[in-house]
Order: structure tokens, then C-alpha cells, then sequence
């Protein structure tokens, strides 16, 4: 039977063997329980066989936490960021060619 191996990348770029020498399905939920941790920027499934089976990079969910300012999701502008005015609309161009 094969084995599988799941690997996983911290933010500081060390790397931690999470689980060896398992079947696919005791690996596959252990990565989906790793994957909501905040441990790791970088998950992967080796198979001893077929070499790198799944490779996965995760997001740094404390810098996009502190972004978001209310509960409907919406960003606020920081110090770094400033709008003037709104983007002007350009007229739709007209096609040509046949209409139908």
C-alpha cells in the first residue's frame, strides 16, 4: 500500500513533518484540520511513490483580520491609502458588423 506523507511550511520558512507513513484518508483529514490552523503558510501531500501529490499555500489571516473594519466585510482606507475621486466611465463602444 502506498504511503503518504504531510509536510508542513511555517511563516518563519521552517518546515514539520505533521504525519508520515499514513493512507491517503488519515492524511487528507489531518490537512483539512491543519488548514484552518494559522501554523503554516505552505501544506503538502508527498506520496512515497509518486512524489508531490498536493501543494497548497495559505493565506496570513492576521494581516487580512486587522484589514477589515466592519461586519459586512468592507475595507478601510488606511494611512497608506488614499482615494481622490471615483474612476470616470467610458461609453460602451459601439460593435461593428452585422446586427441581429
Amino acid at each position: 500500500m502506498n504511503s503518504h506523507i504531510l509536510i508542513g511550511y511555517a511563516f518563519d520558512k521552517t518546515h514539520r513533518v505533521i504525519l508520515d507513513g499514513a493512507p491517503y484518508a488519515q492524511i487528507k483529514k489531518a490537512y483539512i484540520q491543519t488548514k484552518v490552523s494559522d501554523k503554516y503558510s505552505k501544506l503538502e501531500i508527498w506520496s512515497r511513490a509518486n512524489g508531490l501529490e498536493k501543494s497548497k499555500r495559505l493565506r496570513n489571516t492576521e494581516g487580512i483580520a486587522g484589514a477589515v473594519d466592519s461586519a459586512d466585510g468592507e475595507t478601510s482606507p488606511g494611512d497608506d491609502f488614499k482615494i481622490d475621486e471615483p474612476a470616470e466611465t467610458k461609453p460602451a463602444k459601439k460593435r461593428k458588423g452585422k446586427a441581429s
